[in-house]
């Protein structure tokens, strides 16, 4: 189980008070995964959601009659497998653990009630979660422009 210390360090909950720490750390589990490990799968169901404690975690997406592109990397302090919190659980990526990575885990169905019962911390978690995926939206399109940037020249039409 993560301390509320271990907690309370981390951007994402920044402002959440001792009691609320004190909860969300009761549902965690630390878990520890050696380089290269699977954490889940594009198009797979997982029901865990995690924030990274340290380490580095690659998240890639599956691009037909291509290798797996890389579209981000996370490190600590980061959130993975958001899916499984505000939605069914599919994940849109693979994360694979580029380091030796320690992890913060929660099921998806016990943060998911808490932030139910208790909109004061449902509200700061899904506002940070929501910051998340808007600066990997922004990666991602970023990521996407420079898949799609011409190798050749485009021809200048004539005059």
């Amino acid at each position: 189980m993560p301390t509320a210390d271990q907690l309370q360090s981390l951007a994402l909950f920044d402002g959440i008070s001792d009691r609320h720490l004190q909860r969300l750390a009761s549902l965690g589990l630390v878990q520890h995964y050696g380089t290269g490990t699977t954490l889940f799968q594009e198009n797979s169901y997982h029901h865990t959601f995690y924030l990274v404690l340290v380490g580095t975690v690659a998240l890639d997406f599956h691009v037909p009659r291509r290798k797996p592109k890389r579209i981000l990397t996370v490190s600590a302090g980061d959130i993975l497998a958001w899916s499984a919190i505000l939605s069914d659980g599919r994940m849109t990526t693979s994360a694979v653990t580029l380091a030796p990575t320690q992890l913060i885990a929660w099921p998806a169905d016990k943060l998911m009630q808490l932030c139910k019962d208790d909109h004061e911390v449902g509200f700061l978690i899904m506002h940070r979660v929501a910051q998340a995926l808007s600066r990997r939206l922004s990666s991602t399109r970023l990521q996407l422009l420079d898949m799609l940037v011409e190798t050749e020249p485009m021809p200048r039409p004539a005059d």
